[in-house]
């Protein structure tokens, strides 16, 4: 059987050269995931300086992890081989995180409780995508064969 084109299931064959050209489509996502996390972040920021000021913790904060996911980014973008182990860093702590987050007891109410509960189920639903996604054998192989590693 023959894999779908443009799947990583293409790149497990080792018999074939993969057509490095065409990225595959769970990568797009996860750029294009990464993309949105970042554009979030950057106007929540904005947003927060502009109605309440500059809160030098909360800020300092965010702009750690906006630099992570930036440079998560770039790898995918650029298709660096150290990115498989940036995300799979990443997506355990985030993982880990998000469920002590939606476990623990909330110190908000109604409305805000449930969109941050929702919000924090589809992080760690992402977060463990990602480490299913970039602990594959034929990730990492792809990875290898786009920069010129083997």
């Amino acid at each position: 059987m023959k894999p779908e084109p443009g799947s990583l299931e293409e790149y497990e064959d080792h018999s074939e050269q993969p057509q490095i050209s065409k990225l595959p489509a769970d990568l797009i996502t996860s750029r294009f995931i990464y993309f949105l996390l970042i554009s979030f972040i950057l106007l929540g920021e904005i947003a927060l300086i502009t109605n309440e000021g500059l809160d030098i913790e909360s800020t300092l904060g965010s702009l750690f992890i906006l630099s992570i996911y930036s440079l998560i980014f770039y790898g995918l973008v650029k298709m660096r081989k150290w990115v498989v182990t940036l995300v799979l860093v990443n997506a355990s702590l985030g993982l880990f995180t998000q469920l002590i987050g939606v476990l623990s007891v909330p110190e908000i109410e109604g409305p805000a409780l449930f969109a941050s509960r929702v919000m924090g189920i589809f992080l760690a639903l992402f977060w463990y995508y990602q480490i299913t996604l970039f602990s594959k054998k034929r990730t990492r192989q792809y990875f290898k064969k786009v920069t010129g590693q083997h």
